[in-house]
């Protein structure tokens, strides 16, 4: 397999902020020649940036093949203040044990996509199948303290034609991360064993218990055959 991927980072003005990628020569053996037919390959690189609204460009070209795709992107990263908030929900159907986690991370604390001895390995095209279960991971942050701990309430209902799916379930969270802030992380799974091939929301709803403020998100993924 022989991949180049080019990234470019840009402000609202076009200016370049930071560039990454790079070419990827890898020897696959018969199986994971198979896996990656009949699924994807991931790609990540983690880098840090300031708060502001930024365009993120991609581009991959199959040198074997000579094909190429592209994908934009726009990306808001807010101030930081005291208002209770989470992070966009990441949808996965696969996760890797701790011990794997990328070059440079030595710590949970270091790794933006790991929890609990678990590092998620998201699924940008958000597309699943029958039998996999949905793992749902996000961040709450600035989540006032009941009895000197945290409490909030997260909601996941799986919509189809703007109606439940599935019964909605009820999680709490409580157990605050310090670093590298303050934090609640939410990192669970549905089954999908139930519902048949189509096109989903995950309906996403956190409640702080203490002020009673609820704050929304609805991911878009399929379910494919």
């Amino acid at each position: 397999m022989q991949l180049e991927v080019l990234g470019l980072i840009k402000g609202t003005d076009d200016k370049i902020h930071s560039r990454l990628g790079g070419s990827f020569d890898v020897r696959l053996t018969a199986a994971q020649y198979q896996s990656i037919m009949s699924n994807n390959i991931f790609y990540r690189q983690d880098m840090e940036l300031a708060p502001g609204t930024y365009n993120v460009e991609l581009i991959v070209r199959d040198r074997l093949s000579e094909k190429m795709t592209a994908r934009r992107e726009r990306l808001v990263l807010p101030e930081a203040d005291s208002e209770f908030s989470m992070t966009s929900v990441v949808l996965s159907r696969h996760a890797d044990p701790a011990r794997r986690l990328p070059q440079g991370a030595t710590a949970e604390g270091a790794d933006v996509l790991s929890h609990d001895g678990a590092q998620i390995q998201p699924s940008p095209s958000r597309e699943f199948r029958p039998g996999d279960n949905l793992i749902i991971f996000f961040k709450v942050y600035n989540a006032p303290t009941s009895e000197k701990k945290p409490l909030v309430m997260v909601t996941v209902t799986l919509m189809k034609d703007g109606k439940a799916a599935v019964k909605p379930v009820v999680y709490p969270l409580s157990e605050r991360a310090s670093e590298p802030v303050p934090h609640l992380t939410f990192a669970r799974y549905v089954s999908l064993a139930e519902l048949p091939p189509g096109k989903y929301d995950a309906k996403i709803e956190a409640e702080n218990m203490v002020t009673r403020k609820v704050i929304k998100q609805l991911v878009p993924f399929a379910i494919t055959r």
